[in-house]
């Protein structure tokens, strides 16, 4: 009996061209993974940022009327402990009278503006701008 030799296998160079295109398919779902994961963490750094910039904002707009200044950037606080942008994070705030020159007591309002920024040289800042910014007006008034 004469033995048969079957022709059903795969040739080497059709294996080493199937183990190239899931090599390439591998690299192309983990890059995108990765992208995907650095765009998950701006977003994230971005929504926690406008959180902290809003609390900010109406915490200082809640201050009494005699403790707002004629003019004033008030030293920029680190962000909180546990926070996703860290404690390099940095909180500005910049408080701003109506008009220059004018008595406290004569002020109409104050524009009150909070900016947001990560660490220097941080993967979750975008281009140079501040991960968030708030502006809020006060006027004089009964609280």
């Amino acid at each position: 009996m004469k033995k048969r030799v079957s022709k059903s296998g795969m040739t080497l160079v059709e294996v080493m061209v199937a183990v190239f295109l899931v090599a390439i398919a591998a690299a192309i779902i983990y890059t995108e993974m990765l992208v995907s994961y650095r765009i998950l963490m701006r977003s994230r750094a971005k929504l926690e940022a406008l959180s902290l910039a809003f609390d900010t904002i109406w915490d200082t707009y809640n201050w009494p009327m005699e403790s707002f200044p004629r003019y004033s950037d008030v030293d920029p606080q680190p962000t909180p402990e546990g926070c996703l942008l860290g404690t390099n994070g940095t909180i500005k705030l910049v408080i701003r009278p109506a008009t220059e020159g004018l008595a406290p007591e004569l002020m109409p309002y104050w524009d009150i503006l909070v900016e947001v920024w990560p660490e220097q040289d941080s993967p979750l800042q975008v281009g140079t701008n501040s991960l968030a910014t708030y502006s809020i007006r006060r006027y004089r008034g009964d609280r």
